[in-house]
């Protein structure tokens, strides 16, 4: 139980830190019925069918460990899962070397204060254990849920877990280096077709030439001057500067 409660820690830390869970869609999780294979055979050996043939419980556990380790494959270039596979592939062995068990250290459920089952445990103290340093060996003290014994395997897929909401469901950082490129705005339907505004910078230009010739009052040679600086004919500019010139 401890493990769904370190699980669900993990997705309520998402949003806290800026990410966003609906960026879980985006990601292309193949054989996903598998994982969810693998919880509902966890489920029913725990809690809904605990008792019954412990050769069967302990088949199941196992097949539940390899329905995992399917779903992990298939998605195995996805940021931070690697970290789970090496998790779960520590669990499977520990839980392989003990015949479907995983081993327990009596210590370490003591100090977690719980009681001994009659029923199938998916996680007991054995008599001669095999690996016992991969199995739950770490105590987590305190009420339930919380109150439970885990393993390097189980602190692994956890870190894994959450490796991958955070790096699924953080948004994507932008190249500093990147061009960034300027949108430039296009006049609207409404101003597309008004002439009034399409004359605006002819209106503009001829009110600003208009302002030149004011300046150039009275002067009218300063006038002309000016007019000739603009335009496109500077043989008859030149021939109406050198008139006034001739007749003084």
């Amino acid at each position: 139980m401890i493990l769904v409660v370190a699980a669900l820690a993990c997705v309520a830390s998402v949003p806290l830190t800026g990410g966003r869970l609906a960026r879980l869609v985006n990601v292309p999780l193949r054989w996903a019925w598998t994982a969810l294979g693998a919880l509902a055979l966890q489920i029913v050996i725990t809690t809904l069918a605990p008792t019954g043939s412990t050769a069967l419980h302990e088949l199941l556990h196992v097949a539940s460990y390899l329905f995992a380790a399917a779903c992990i494959i298939a998605n195995r270039r996805i940021t931070g899962l690697p970290i789970l596979a090496l998790g779960a592939a520590l669990n499977l062995l520990a839980i392989t070397a003990n015949h479907g068990i995983m081993p327990a250290s009596e210590r370490a459920i003591r100090l977690a204060g719980l009681a001994a089952t009659e029923h199938f445990a998916n996680s007991a103290p054995l008599a001669h254990p095999h690996l016992l340093a991969l199995g739950d060996v770490i105590p987590v003290p305190g009420p339930w849920p919380l109150g439970n014994v885990i393993s390097i395997g189980d602190i692994l897929i956890i870190v894994g877990l959450f490796t991958v909401l955070h790096r699924t469901c953080r948004a994507p950082r932008r190249d500093p280096n990147a061009p960034r490129i300027q949108a430039v705005a296009e006049p609207s339907r409404r101003t597309r077709h008004r002439p009034d505004v399409q004359a605006q910078p002819q209106t503009l230009t001829t009110a600003a030439r208009a302002s030149e010739d004011r300046r150039g009052r009275p002067g009218s040679d300063h006038a002309e001057a000016r007019s000739c600086a603009s335009t496109t004919k500077p043989p008859a500019c030149r021939r109406s500067l050198e008139a006034p010139l001739a007749n003084g």
